[in-house]
């Protein structure tokens, strides 16, 4: 009889763990509601991030900016080559941020680094992004909104021309 009753409190003790992390834990709806990296939000107006960007180019009615502000360009402690905010009339539209690994060597934790602290913050991505059949190699996932993709991947170029770590959040815009 005293075996059932602690047997019980057990299963009330697990069934409440398992109800308060699942209402604590992180969801694709938190990469809709807040679509940002560092505070640069998708959707919003570029000027108000002016004081950090420098232009760079204009291409299929996007515009995009280079982020001058090296305190930027680190992720999950991993430390990004470059940055790029994209506009698109006159609001962020994407975040872009790369890392070029020479020839012969990459940290394929890097990916998993990225993957894993995501997922913590926005659930299991929802789309395999890996491709083995082209040039680049690629293997990556990516978070799909209705209205936002957050994607990681790395990009295998070849033994020779190296690999590129990539971080994009950008605004969905289907094509149909």
């Amino acid at each position: 009889m005293m075996y059932s009753h602690r047997f019980r409190y057990l299963n009330i003790i697990v069934l409440v763990i398992v109800f308060s992390s699942a209402s604590l834990s992180q969801s694709l709806n938190d990469l809709d509601m807040n679509p940002s990296f560092k505070g640069i939000t998708i959707g919003e107006p570029i000027s108000k991030y002016s004081d950090i960007l420098k232009f760079n180019t204009v291409y299929k009615g996007k515009t995009s900016y280079f982020v001058t502000n090296s305190n930027y360009y680190t992720i999950f402690k991993i430390k990004m080559d470059d940055m790029v905010v994209i506009e698109k009339e006159g609001k962020v539209w994407g975040v872009f941020m790369s890392k070029k690994n020479p020839a012969g060597s990459f940290n394929p934790k890097e990916l998993e680094v990225l993957k894993y602290s995501l997922s913590d913050r926005y659930g299991y991505p929802n789309i395999d992004l890996t491709d083995t059949s082209g040039d680049p190699t690629i293997i990556g996932v990516r978070w799909q909104t209705s209205r936002i993709l957050l994607d990681i991947a790395y990009l295998f170029y070849g033994t020779f021309e190296g690999s590129k770590l990539q971080y994009i959040l950008y605004q969905r815009e289907d094509d149909y």
